[in-house]
């Protein structure tokens, strides 16, 4: 095959051979068929690779295709059926967070929600149904009145107390809508400040309680901490007694910074679903997921917040706690790599740069393995732009002992018979 090689070769020398031209037969002197020649260059044969890329952070139940195999980020051992563990439970977390700006007081009922734990503002200390008291109690006041008594009372005098007309009664006919304070013939001041008492507690529809107070007085208080009941009127056409102002007074809100203390303090107390709450900056409450907890990494995401505080607000379209994550890029690309070894299918292999980067290789070189499927739904995950499969595999073009291609460079010579292109030898034009 030597001889005919150099003659092929020989036979070659000034030959052009155009793009499209069918291939072109050599024979020698006795009309033996020496080789062909085809303009254009061999295909290399070559295995169809990817490059995955990983950008912090990971965060569970984000998935990466490979071929027929779907991974999925896990740290819970809730993974969809069918798909391969990527276990990053041990990894590197961030925790989710939320802030609460309170920019005045938390009122009496208003409520602060954090998953399902339900926090009420109160100022007596006490929360309606489950719900976690924000006590507000010792950190606000409540409005004050004293209605002086310096003699006896009579007959239809009235003491007004916010919308409450309550009547001293001597015989039994009180005006409609009036609250009947009967003393009777006992119109001496002890007398009807005894009986003034027990109208107010019993028969009132303002929130105020009243207690006989030093000397004949009657001390009047808002049951609710607030600065609102300085608003409830406090008149009376007796005679013989007076208030010491036109309307209740000295009742005044929780600060803004208050609120903030006793918010945080019934968190860190009572909460039930593992979150962590500070006093932040600027009248803030910071509540953060506790990495021991239930909640950890990208699970506090799922925490839900509300509140229906006109004087509070979690931000703008903020109704859950955000930020968790689950893994940094370089760990999350580690147990990728380790679970391809172990659980892949065995069309492709994986290697880990160690740069957040991972080249994946189709095992059997061709154009099949550019059929080799690659996507992935991480928020900083990529295979490239449009890139949806593995790419740059090739069959190769076979060689036959005796066939030549060229190309304006090179004429390549079939120096084995291969089903590839391994069979090709390369030499330059210039070289002939």
């Amino acid at each position: 095959m030597a001889t005919n090689v150099v003659t092929l070769l020989r036979s070659l020398q000034g030959l052009e051979v155009g793009p499209n031209e069918a291939p072109i037969t050599v024979i020698d002197a006795d009309g033996n068929w020496v080789g062909s020649i085809t303009k254009g260059t061999p295909v290399k044969t070559a295995a169809a690779s990817g490059t995955f890329t990983l950008s912090d952070p990971v965060v569970d139940g984000e998935l990466v295709t490979i071929g027929t195999d779907i991974y999925e980020f896990d740290i819970d051992a809730a993974v969809t059926e069918g798909n391969i563990t990527l276990d990053v439970s041990g990894s590197t977390k961030t925790q989710a967070t939320a802030t609460l700006t309170i920019s005045g007081s938390l009122l009496d009922g208003e409520v602060v929600v954090i998953g399902d734990d339900t926090y009420e503002a109160t100022t007596t200390g006490t929360a309606s149904g489950s719900n976690i008291a924000i006590d507000l109690s010792l950190v606000s006041t409540a409005a004050t009145g004293t209605l002086s008594f310096t003699d006896v009372v009579s007959d239809g005098e009235v003491v007004v107390i916010g919308d409450d007309t309550y009547e001293f009664d001597t015989n039994d006919s009180v005006t409609d809508g009036n609250i009947q304070v009967f003393v009777g013939a006992n119109t001496d001041a002890p007398s009807a400040i005894i009986a003034l008492v027990a109208a107010v507690e019993a028969a009132g529809t303002e929130e105020v309680s009243a207690v006989d107070g030093d000397g004949n007085t009657v001390v009047v208080t808002g049951n609710y901490h607030r600065f609102a009941d300085n608003s409830i009127a406090t008149t009376t056409t007796c005679a013989k007694a007076s208030w010491g102002a036109e309307h209740l007074e000295s009742g005044a809100d929780a600060t803004a910074a208050a609120c903030v203390t006793a918010l945080a303090l019934a968190i860190e107390t009572h909460n039930t679903i593992d979150v962590a709450a500070v006093d932040g900056d600027d009248d803030t409450v910071v509540v953060t997921a506790d990495a021991a907890g239930a909640v950890d990494g990208s699970l506090g995401n799922a925490v839900a917040v509300y509140t229906d505080s006109a004087s509070a607000t979690w931000g703008e379209s903020v109704t859950a706690l955000s930020g968790g994550t689950d893994a940094t890029a370089i760990e999350a690309m580690a147990i990728l790599e380790t679970a391809v070894g172990v659980s892949g299918d065995g069309t492709y292999t994986l290697v880990d740069n160690d740069d957040g980067t991972a080249t994946v290789t189709a095992v059997t070189e061709g154009d099949a393995g550019n059929l080799i499927a690659t996507t992935t739904t991480c928020a900083n995950g990529s295979w490239g732009e449009e890139v949806t499969t593995l790419s740059g595999g090739a069959d190769g073009t076979p060689a036959v002992i005796g066939t030549i291609m060229q190309d304006d460079s090179y004429i390549y010579m079939a120096i084995d018979d291969t089903e590839d292109s391994t069979g090709w030898k390369k030499t330059a034009l210039s070289a002939l």
